[in-house]
């Protein structure tokens, strides 16, 4: 018996030892492919490596003007010991304008001539800078050139930073020089060429002594006894005073609808709340009374404050929460001490006030790059200071979605993050210097916690939070984060889920590029899928909104929707031709889409819809959809772009409000705080709409005659008065003004990188523009010699305000404003220092050229006498606070 196994036992042990050869030599085939891959990828990261830490690169504008037109270099300089060598590594970039754009229309590379490389636009501002097989290497100490035509670059910030080097299957390192928020490797713009947008540019930088006669500020020592923005009228002593901390102060609890206010201003104040039945006290007293104002506008914002010293007392009237709210604003001015904080000391005053308009935003960009929920909440409770009342949150774009969704992860998992990839399966290509890794500010998003968060902030500060959902346009965030999803399903072969909220036709060919440079980056309006997704987004706002702040009014974008988007979607084609009466072609899709979004929030208690202005736009018409088409009541209309004051685009205002839309006033020349504020190679800003626009321009803002502010065309050059009365006579009349209803401004976050910068852009522009929206002023009814004249001294009097006061009260909450630079003149041997705001310190120091020595800072002030022989020295200025500087200046005895 055992003799006749052991046949079987031989074969048995044949098989193992088979089994065991066949493990062996695949695990050693497996081990070699191992090691090969691990060397292939240590040999890898070591050529990034290097390339990242030795590579500089310098960025050139060589010349946006004459015949050597938008000519750009890059020079590749190869600073270590080793040859950097063919391989398959390339560096990737984000640039603001498309370089090479007109090789990219049809086609995604295109090879550099005369540089060994080739460029490829992956999409939007992203780009890779690939060696070509002829590619010969950098060696040591040497250098490559490669040079692109661009569109006119005139400030450093416009090349963004974090360019870096990847290869297949390595980890990706950022090129050490470019990871540089100063931007250091961009070279100076020195001369015209350079810092003008084009020929037809008449700006230049200001030289200190323009800059000084543009100021133009008595400084009045102190801060004028003035609240910002201004009241409709308002009597404030500067003798007759009473003090809230002699502890016998009470506040009265009565009326009962103003409760929540009431406590509010015994918590800045410190008083105690009298009990509820107990009767008001005649002195020591602040009382609040429920009744109409005379005189003033009806509003539920309105208020009137009277503050008695010689019978301490104060008295606030109101017929709404939100007025007493504005009247402790207006308190917390009048209280505020030298160093920013809430004192106790008030004087004795009468105001009455109301606001010129209902609506007084600001809209906030935090889809470009993502603002930490606690960084909004700061700015949030800095517009409540100067009574703003709505924030536009713009939470979605091309570059990111920041929105949790649960019931759409990808929304967040893919959408709002920013990464190195080459197909976005997993997150978005990099964008706007956001570097190869997911961090902020590239990379982030709101959770629900996060948002309820701000909801809450926003109620206590009264101020009305307005979601926007950008669509169907600036949507490649959304788009490939629904792909993804349409992917996941797939996998499980569960069609019906993968395409439940797909936003994009597959087969949709169509040569649409934006104006952003995204391609086919437009939701499509003729797939069921996309409704789907839409009211998905919407219930899901309306239950985080529900029990804190009902959402009343949902912004939709509906703008910059690109050229030729869906001609070629044969989903598209199919709807058009199998839809019974469908009155729209291809182009006209948008304004079905709008329509479709307006029939879904009519369905959900009416929620006002909110447009920007080309989103209720027929095009290229410049035609208003028929209002009464739309489902909602009110729809309102952000009218935005009067770029140069263009002829077919700056009456909007007006024909949007006579067609019947509620329009917000929200112009870029004016409002879009992206834009620089001097005209400057070194200030942070796009230009597109305008070269620069400063504080005293916004304070100038007349929203009753639009065309008034038509003052400087797109070269930068003053419009004669025919070319002006040209302005305002060949656009629509203004037929129904009580459709204008608003101002709001923007903060678009494309260079906006850090809180710091969101900071300095805002403020204190925003405080120029509260003032605009909050009140109107004597001198906007014309433009004659004695309106001229008030609108300076009105000025003069906001500047000191604002140095002496506002300044203050802003670094006391965190705000890092906007030092502007001083303006000098040195004449006769005494120097002449001044800036924008009084109440600011003047350091200066000198330095020379061609030693290279520079001074030490020292104090200076405006009458300072100068040392004979410091005609031959230059000098540097700047202002500050005492925490943060202006920019430095430089001065030359001949500037």
């Amino acid at each position: 018996m055992r003799f006749s196994l052991q046949p079987r036992r031989i074969f048995g042990s044949f098989l193992v030892v088979s089994f065991c050869t066949v493990v062996f030599l695949h695990t050693k085939t497996f081990w070699r492919h191992m090691m090969a891959d691990f060397k292939e990828k240590k040999a890898c990261g070591e050529l990034l490596d290097y390339i990242a830490e030795n590579l500089v690169i310098r960025y050139t504008v060589l010349s946006n003007t004459g015949w050597v037109k938008n000519q750009h270099e890059i020079i590749l300089t190869n600073n270590g010991d080793r040859t950097i060598s063919q391989g398959q590594w390339s560096i990737y970039f984000n640039h603001m304008y498309l370089p090479e754009g007109d090789h990219f229309r049809f086609r995604r590379s295109y090879p550099i001539p005369g540089s060994q490389f080739v460029l490829t636009h992956l999409d939007g501002t992203f780009l890779k800078l690939s060696p070509q097989s002829s590619f010969k290497g950098i060696a040591p100490e040497t250098a490559v050139i490669v040079r692109i035509n661009s569109p006119a670059i005139a400030a450093r910030c416009y090349v963004l930073p974090r360019w870096y080097v990847a290869a297949p299957n390595c980890r990706p390192r950022i090129i050490r020089v470019t990871d540089d928020e100063k931007l250091e490797f961009v070279s100076d713009f020195n001369h015209p060429s350079q810092w003008k947008r084009g020929d037809n540019d008449n700006s230049d930088p200001f030289t200190p002594a323009h800059r000084l006669t543009n100021y133009n500020i008595l400084d009045k020592g102190e801060s004028p006894l003035r609240i910002i923005p201004k009241p409709i009228s308002s009597i404030i002593s500067s003798e007759e005073t009473v003090d809230l901390s002699s502890g016998k102060w009470n506040l009265c609890n009565s009326p009962p609808e103003f409760s929540a206010e009431i406590k509010k201003f015994g918590e800045v104040f410190g008083l105690s709340v009298l009990p509820e039945k107990e009767p008001c006290p005649p002195t020591h007293a602040i009382q609040f009374i429920h009744e109409q104002i005379p005189d003033i506008p009806l509003s539920d914002e309105a208020y009137s404050l009277t503050i008695e010293g010689v019978k301490p007392s104060i008295t606030v009237r109101a017929t709404h929460p939100d007025g007493v709210f504005y009247a402790l604003q207006t308190l917390k001015s009048l209280a505020t001490t030298d160093k920013g904080t809430i004192g106790h000391v008030l004087p004795a005053a009468v105001i009455k006030d109301a606001p010129r308009f209902g609506y007084r935003g600001l809209h906030l960009d935090v889809a470009r790059n993502f603002l930490p929920v606690d960084d909004v909440i700061g700015i949030l409770e800095a517009m409540a200071m100067y009574k703003l009342n709505k924030l536009h949150l713009h939470l979605t774009d091309d570059e990111a979605w920041r929105l949790e969704i649960p019931d759409l992860p990808e929304l967040t998992q893919v959408g709002s993050r920013r990464c190195h990839t080459e197909d976005e399966s997993e997150c978005l290509f990099p964008a706007l210097g956001s570097g190869p890794f997911d961090t902020a500010p590239g990379s982030g998003y709101y959770s629900r916690e996060d948002y309820i968060k701000l909801l809450q902030a926003a109620v206590e500060n009264h101020i009305e939070l307005i979601p926007e959902i950008d669509m169907p346009g600036h949507s490649h965030a959304a788009i490939k984060s629904m792909e993804a999803r349409y992917y996941r399903f797939m996998k499980t072969r569960d069609e019906a889920k993968a395409t439940e909220y797909l936003l994009s036709d597959f087969d949709d060919a169509s040569p649409a590029m934006s104006v952003q440079h995204f391609r086919n980056n437009a939701m499509n309006p003729c797939m069921p899928s996309t409704y789907r997704f839409v009211e998905k987004i919407l219930d899901t706002l309306i239950d985080l909104h529900s029990e804190i702040q009902p959402i009343r009014t949902f912004h939709v974008g509906g703008d910059e929707v690109a050229k030729n988007s869906w001609r070629d979607s044969p989903v598209c084609r199919k709807f058009i031709d199998e839809t019974d009466g469908f009155p729209y072609q291809n182009q006209d899709l948008q304004e079905h889409f709008i329509r479709e979004v307006s029939k879904i929030l009519s369905r959900k208690n009416d929620i006002t819809m909110g447009v920007w202005e080309d989103g209720a736009l027929q095009m290229p018409q410049n035609e208003p959809f028929n209002k009464r088409t739309l489902n909602n009541v009110d729809v309102l209309a952000y009218a935005w772009n009067n770029a140069n004051w263009n002829s077919k685009s700056a009456a909007r205002t007006h024909l949007l409000a006579n067609a019947g839309y509620k329009v917000i006033v929200s112009s870029a020349t004016h409002f879009y705080f992206d834009h620089p504020q001097e005209p400057d190679p070194e200030e942070i800003g796009l230009f597109w709409a305008t070269r620069y626009s400063d504080d005293k321009n916004v304070f100038g803002f007349v929203p009753d005659d639009l065309f008034a502010n038509a003052k400087i065309g797109g070269g930068s050059v003053p419009f004669t008065d025919e070319e002006h009365d040209r302005i305002r006579y060949q656009h629509a009349k203004l037929e129904r003004p009580e459709n204008v209803v608003g101002m709001q401004a923007q903060l678009w976050s494309e260079m906006v990188r850090d809180v710091a910068v969101a900071h300095s852009q805002l403020f204190p522009r925003l405080i120029a523009f509260a003032e605009r929206a909050w009140h109107r002023a004597e001198w906007e009814q014309d433009d004659t010699r004695k309106m001229r004249y008030l609108k300076y001294q009105d000025w003069s009097e906001f500047a000191n305000v604002v140095g002496y006061k506002e300044f203050p009260r802003l670094k006391a909450k965190g705000i890092k404003y906007r030092i502007p630079p001083p303006g000098v003149r040195i004449h006769k041997l005494t120097l002449e220092i001044g800036g924008l705001y009084p109440g600011l310190t003047y350091k200066m120091r000198s330095f020379d050229d061609d030693t290279g020595k520079v001074s030490d800072w020292t104090e200076c002030f405006n009458g300072q006498p100068m040392e004979a022989g410091d005609e031959d020295r230059g000098f540097e200025f700047m202002a500050t606070d005492g925490q943060r500087t202006s920019r430095i200046i430089k001065y030359n005895m001949d500037s």
